[in-house]
């Protein structure tokens, strides 16, 4: 077909293509995250032929019609979405922890829930825009375990949290699941030229020729850019980087968690959220210009914007990385001093 490739062989091919024993082909649906999300819930739809999709509050997948459909932040949605859209709270969030598979099993159980079992669930391994939220390896695991039983389709958004950001090269990963289908962008570019994927597993590859196509599928530099990046995964001394830099990033996330006025912090591997507590936009906001002032470029996410979010390149040099830290803590501890 136009749109898949098999999987390629050779070490780069695997490191990306078949995560823990994965068998995948590959399928270019433009150059956004957004088009990787669509095309893939398209697929889930077509493969179960059911319209129905789970998705998660917080989620972030685009700004597109069919990704905002999925996504839960209800100051970036508007009229004329898709309404086969059912939202369930995340692992955990700022509103606090929620048993969502239990929740799943409750709907898919009771003949009374009105609601039909969905084609897929879309799902963050790192709920990064919410305030950055780890899903732990056995809510993961629950997750897999339940689309397994009741022939609903597993769709893990790693455009975010993967390409090595986490650590590993998918966020999914140390959990062990297997998902039907992987959607990469951003990172992927290897050079930040737009590039995104969908992995989609064996036998759910039933696209007709001409189903999905588009006018900048195809984007011959980022290509190559990302066959360059993906050779570093075969580098012992940049996996050595990456490890020892994760290492680094947690170490100082666990020492900014004891500032005084720090609600809390997560980290997973190389992205971590610094929560100044549910609210505290100003705050937040305050930090963020000494920090910015300090040298250090951060970003802020969560509902309203409380939580610093920290995504250093994974490949920083190790001494820039941790003086970048040390800047980071001082200016927040400082603003919150006054």
């Amino acid at each position: 077909h136009p749109t898949t490739n098999p999987t390629p062989r050779g070490a780069r091919g695997r490191a990306l293509y078949n995560p823990r024993g994965g068998d995948y082909r590959v399928q270019f649906p433009g150059p956004t995250g957004a088009a990787a999300a669509g095309a893939a819930l398209k697929r889930a739809r077509r493969a179960t032929g059911r319209p129905k999709v789970v998705s998660f509050s917080g989620a972030s997948q685009g700004r597109p019609a069919g990704a905002l459909a999925v996504t839960g932040n209800r100051t970036r949605r508007g009229p004329g979405l898709s309404t086969d859209v059912v939202f369930v709270p995340y692992e955990d969030s700022p509103y606090g922890e929620f048993d969502s598979t239990g929740f799943l099993e409750r709907l898919a159980n009771d003949q009374g829930s009105g609601s039909e079992l969905p084609a897929a669930v879309i799902v963050e391994s790192v709920q990064i825009q919410a305030g950055v939220y780890p899903a732990s390896n056995e809510w993961l695991q629950r997750l897999r375990k339940w689309t397994t039983e009741h022939g609903v389709l597993l769709i893990c958004d790693e455009i975010q949290a993967g390409c090595g950001r986490t650590g590993d090269f998918f966020g999914f990963e140390r959990s062990g699941v297997v998902p039907d289908l992987i959607t990469c962008a951003k990172s992927i570019g290897g050079f930040g030229l737009p590039m995104a994927i969908v992995l989609i597993r064996a036998g759910l590859d039933v696209w007709q020729p001409g189903d999905h196509i588009g006018t900048f599928r195809g984007n011959q530099l980022a290509f190559l850019t990302a066959r360059i990046a993906l050779g570093y995964w075969r580098d012992e001394s940049f996996l050595k980087l990456l490890a020892t830099n994760c290492t680094a990033m947690e170490r100082a996330v666990a020492g900014f968690a004891e500032i005084p006025g720090v609600a809390s912090a997560r980290c997973r591997g190389m992205i971590a959220g610094i929560d100044f507590g549910r609210g505290n936009v100003a705050l937040a906001k305050d930090a963020q210009q000494l920090v910015l002032r300090a040298g250090v470029l951060v970003d802020r996410c969560g509902p309203n914007g409380e939580i610093i979010k920290l995504m250093p390149p994974v490949n920083t040099p190790t001494d820039q990385l941790e003086q970048g830290l040390q800047a980071f803590g001082e200016s927040v501890a400082a603003a919150l001093s006054q």
